[in-house]
């Protein structure tokens, strides 16, 4: 019996963000803005969290990237 399981992980683009702070307001336990004002993962994204899904298609500028992975 093989068991498969999931994990995801956010790879944020600093370079392109420009400090809305959607993504921190929507999920403030996995994203924060830093005094620079600029983005930082500041927790591990849950499983199937649709806040995490939504926040990173909302980034107006596409600076967040949702990694999904499965592992046997």
């Amino acid at each position: 019996m093989t068991c498969v399981t999931s994990s995801w992980r956010v790879e944020t683009d600093r370079t392109r963000c420009i400090g809305s702070g959607t993504c921190a307001f929507a999920v403030p336990e996995v994203f924060d803005v830093d005094a620079s004002g600029r983005v930082v993962v500041v927790g591990e994204p849950v499983v199937g969290d649709e806040r995490v899904r939504l926040a990173v298609e909302g980034c107006p500028t596409d600076a967040l990237v949702l990694i999904e992975e499965e592992t046997a």
